[in-house]
């Protein structure tokens, strides 16, 4: 059995349709920003010679890239990226890009919560309320109860980010976080297999609820970067060990 990434690869390959194929196609060069907001996309003769499908697969992969909020069509004009994209052409965007369970973007996918969720933990430093720290040391006492329960902590893990973004009252940052909720939650999931990585987690959260306790911004950001970045760390470290029942 072969490993991808920590990841099984023993599923099978589901084949898709070619109307599957331009959407994807579309949404990757839009995710990877070689479609920027308000771009043009090449003429449907264009399209049809570079994907080699007929013009009425171009269409109907075009009509559902609307129909998910990614596309605006013009008659006479052409089809644009959409400047606003919702939570679900968000989702719809970044999931593919993380659903080959490929190293290099779960990198990317970390920096770039490393980077948002600790402006996320600044912001809820800054601005927070009794009633904020009050559910924050509640997610800390859950994370007590649940070290030894390696599914359990996984949630917690999740559940404990997601709170920070509720308490930042960013909604962007709201919006991105749900957006990768699949791909941050299977792996927190695995990370959370390890008791090293359990307890590690644990302590940082306590580390950057003090912080936003004792509205410190700055302390608060670079715990939270610190703190994904160990994640990954351990995570790809824990890769590298011999299995048993749990890592320790």
């Amino acid at each position: 059995m072969s490993m991808l990434c920590g990841f099984s690869m023993q599923t099978k390959l589901v084949k898709i349709s070619a109307v599957d194929a331009v959407v994807n196609h579309i949404k990757a060069q839009i995710a990877a920003g070689h479609l920027p907001p308000d771009a043009k996309l090449p003429s449907e003769r264009e399209l049809q010679g570079q994907l080699g499908v007929s013009r009425f697969t171009l269409r109907e992969g075009l009509a559902r890239l609307q129909a998910l909020g990614l596309l605006r069509i013009e008659h006479g004009r052409g089809a644009f990226v959409r400047p606003g994209v919702s939570r679900q052409s968000l989702e719809d965007v970044l999931s593919p890009m993380f659903s080959s369970r490929n190293p290099r973007h779960l990198a990317d996918l970390m920096r770039a919560r490393a980077l948002i969720e600790g402006e996320v933990a600044a912001e809820a430093a800054a601005g927070r309320s009794r009633a904020d720290l009050a559910r924050l040391d509640a997610h800390l006492a859950e994370g007590r109860r649940c070290i030894d329960d390696p599914p359990a902590f996984g949630e917690h893990d999740f559940n404990f980010h997601q709170a920070m973004a509720g308490i930042a009252q960013n909604a962007f940052y709201r919006l991105f976080l749900e957006a990768i909720a699949a791909p941050v939650s299977e792996f927190l999931a695995a990370h959370a297999l390890s008791a090293h990585n359990r307890r590690a987690a644990a302590e940082s959260h306590q580390a950057i609820v003090e912080a936003i306790h004792r509205r410190q911004p700055d302390l608060a950001r670079d715990l939270t970067r610190r703190h994904i970045d160990a994640c990954h760390i351990n995570y790809q470290k824990g890769l590298t060990r011999p299995t048993s029942r749990e890592a320790s």
